[in-house]
This record gives C-alpha cells, sequence and structure tokens, in this order.
C-alpha cells in the first residue's frame, strides 16, 4: 500500500516539481538581480530556465565578456542596437535593459546585450564594442546603435569620438541611457565633440539636472544638430509604464535618426 501510494504521488506531481524549479528559477531571475560582476558560466546557468531564448555569443574569453543576441521579428529588418550596462549591473539587467534588449526586435531592431568584467580600460572597452561590431558585421548588419548605460556611457562616448571616425562601412548612431560620471571622463566635452547622432536621456536630482544643462551646452556650442536630450520625470522600471516609454522613446528616435532600413555589406 505504501509503495502504491508513493507511485500514485510520483505520478501525480512528477511534472510538477520541474515546473516549480523553472519557475524559481525564472523568479531569482527576474526579481533578484545579481549586483557586481558574475562569471560567464554563472550568468549561462542563470538564464537556462528563462523564456527569453538568447543566442549565446562569445566576445571575448580572455576578458570573459559574452552577449545576448536576439534577431529582429519583423520582415523589413532596421538594425542592430547593442546595449553596454552600467557598473554593477549585467547584460539582462531588469530596470535598465531588459525590456529594450526584449521588445526592439517587435520593430526590426536585432539586439545584442554585452556582459562586461569590471574595471576595464578605454583600449579594453574599445576591442570589445570593435568585437561586438564585427558581430553585427558577420549577420550584415551595419546599421548600429550603441547604447550605453550610467557610467559605462563615458568611455563609450569617448570610443565614438577617438575610434568611431576610422570605421566607414558602419551607420552608427548613440545613446547615453540614464548617464552617470565616471573619472578622467568629460561626457560634455565627449558629447560635444560626437560626430554621430545622440540621445541622452537623463533621471536625476538638481546635480543631475546641471550635468545635464553642461551636456546640453556643449552640443549647441558645438552646432550639433544630431543632439536630443530628454529628461524622464521618473525613474527607470522594470514593467509597466516608465518601462513601455523608455522603449518606445528609443525606438522613435532610433527610426528618425538612423537610416530607417538595414545597411548591409554588398554581398
Amino acid at each position: 500500500m505504501l509503495r502504491h501510494t508513493n507511485t500514485y504521488k510520483t505520478k501525480r506531481y512528477g511534472g510538477i516539481v520541474p515546473l516549480l524549479n523553472t519557475i524559481i528559477a525564472l523568479l531569482l531571475l527576474i526579481f533578484i538581480p545579481v549586483h557586481g560582476q558574475i562569471s560567464a558560466e554563472d550568468f549561462q546557468q542563470r538564464i537556462t530556465n528563462s523564456p527569453w531564448q538568447d543566442e549565446w555569443l562569445w566576445l571575448d574569453q580572455e576578458l570573459d565578456s559574452f552577449g545576448l543576441w536576439q534577431w529582429h521579428r519583423t520582415p523589413s529588418p532596421k538594425g542592430l542596437l547593442i546595449i553596454f550596462h552600467g557598473p554593477g549591473q549585467h547584460a539582462d539587467w531588469p530596470d535598465l535593459i531588459r525590456n529594450i534588449r526584449l521588445e526592439l526586435p517587435r520593430s526590426g531592431w536585432a539586439t545584442f546585450s554585452v556582459q562586461l568584467p569590471a574595471n576595464l580600460s578605454q583600449d579594453q572597452v574599445n576591442r570589445l564594442i570593435n568585437q561586438a561590431l564585427q558581430q553585427g558585421a558577420e549577420r550584415n548588419i551595419l546599421n548600429t546603435a550603441l547604447m550605453a548605460v550610467g557610467a559605462q556611457s563615458n568611455q563609450v562616448l569617448s570610443f565614438g569620438v577617438n575610434q568611431a571616425p576610422r570605421l566607414d562601412n558602419f551607420g552608427l548612431y548613440f545613446i547615453s541611457y540614464y548617464w552617470q560620471p565616471l573619472e578622467g571622463f568629460d561626457a560634455a566635452d565627449l558629447m560635444g565633440r560626437l560626430q554621430y547622432p545622440l540621445l541622452d536621456i537623463w533621471h536625476g536630482n538638481d546635480w543631475h539636472r546641471v550635468q545635464a544643462v553642461q551636456r546640453r551646452g556643449a552640443a549647441t556650442r558645438r552646432q550639433n544638430p544630431n543632439y536630443l536630450q530628454i529628461e524622464n520625470t521618473h525613474p527607470p522600471a522594470r514593467t509597466g509604464v516608465q518601462a513601455d516609454r523608455d522603449m518606445r522613446r528609443v525606438w522613435g528616435w532610433l527610426q528618425s535618426n538612423s537610416q530607417g532600413t538595414e545597411a548591409r555589406r554588398a554581398n
């Protein structure tokens, strides 16, 4: 009788246990973000049971850097958005990155969210950006926007000012997403000197407002017609109206400032 009862419970609940494990993994993934650095192996295990169906691409094994690729899901592809998270975040950060990287493909943009090691030098960042661009080029996507979150915006903007002009084959666009300072970088100067379309989305206190005015002033003095600054009155969110608003602002700006159709390498 005991054997029969155990068999009955196994039949009845055997399929539920794996489901509960998956649900728990998803809850951990969604609601408990990893702060600080996470290894490629740990992060890969973390998203194994996620529903996102990412394509996992190594970027630089020496630097332990990889990316999460999402293909566009429309018949008319527009290009590629490469995302660089801020310090203490990761490539699937819920508040700032996940909604954009998963929703933008519905509007024709592939996304590639890059996992960055901590404390990268500018040369290492340049190296990873070039490798990320190459991932797009190998898939015949040359119309590319680079979106950097928080303090990471500074190094990506530095790449845009000092390295990107050497890249003749790409249509490039830059997005500074909730900028934060980084020692040794003058964001206002970088934004003023950037020769590419730039979207500067910010939110913060009075200090952030002063910094935003300085960045906008630098772009105005340089007579940069491709600079747009947007203040978000609410902090970033994982879901809901604010998350959707951020995604739509990025999508709308890309539609207005990019070539509008996917730039492709000649066969």
